[in-house]
């Protein structure tokens, strides 16, 4: 099954569950999104500018932070139309025991 888009093929993967599921191009974008956000979160949570919001992330990009995660989403519909963002919150680093 294709998406329209000669680069958004479909890519077969197993589940947990055993059975086979495709994810799109925008899919893997979005997992590379989400795992790009985990590596820089850390430092994200020690600059002020970032601590305590949310933050999106398109192409390995910080693309716009808010306190408000409904707020970020309309702005990155309105900024970014037909993408997919990942938004995460950035929280303060825990202290270690």
């Amino acid at each position: 099954m294709t998406h329209g888009k000669k680069d958004d093929v479909d890519r077969p993967i197993t589940s947990k569950a055993g059975g086979e599921r495709h994810l799109s191009h925008a899919a893997d974008q979005y997992i590379e999104d989400r795992d790009y956000f985990r590596t820089i979160m850390s430092k994200l949570a020690t600059d002020p500018e970032y601590l305590d919001k949310y933050v999106a992330v398109i192409d390995k990009e910080v693309v716009g932070k808010s306190n408000d995660r409904l707020e970020l989403q309309l702005d990155i519909v309105k900024r970014f139309p037909n993408r997919n963002p990942y938004i995460g919150r950035v929280y303060p680093p825990m202290d270690e025991p």
